[in-house]
């Protein structure tokens, strides 16, 4: 299992993002073996941008099973976590992290297009 968001993973053991952090132990609880791949900057509201070239990235391990992209975007980690991370296999799920925000309740509430 894949897991992002647009907040990214700040902070020692996540410490800055505690909702990714929360998401995470939860499944890796339920039994899930999880790969977090996110930003190491809060990049809110960027989710549909992504970095081109020549523009690079760095790729930092905090922790085991944790990956993270500066700059970048959440769609960037997405991509880097299926191409570098799974090599190219699909994960069985994908997910974004959530927030306890207004965010989160309208986009539960905006019709698939």
């Amino acid at each position: 299992m894949v897991l992002t968001n647009d907040d990214g993973w700040r902070g020692e053991g996540g410490s800055g993002t505690p909702y990714i952090v929360a998401l995470r132990e939860a499944l890796v609880v339920d039994g899930h073996r999880v790969v977090v791949v996110a930003l190491g900057t809060d990049q809110s509201g960027q989710g549909g941008r992504v970095t081109v070239p020549p523009a690079t990235l760095e790729v930092a391990r905090p922790e085991g099973g944790v990956w993270t992209l500066t700059p970048g975007s959440p769609s960037d980690s997405v991509y880097f976590a299926l191409d570098e991370v799974l090599g190219g296999k699909p994960p069985d799920l994908a997910s974004r992290g959530s927030i306890p925000a207004p965010t989160t309740e309208r986009s539960s509430r905006t019709p698939a297009r």
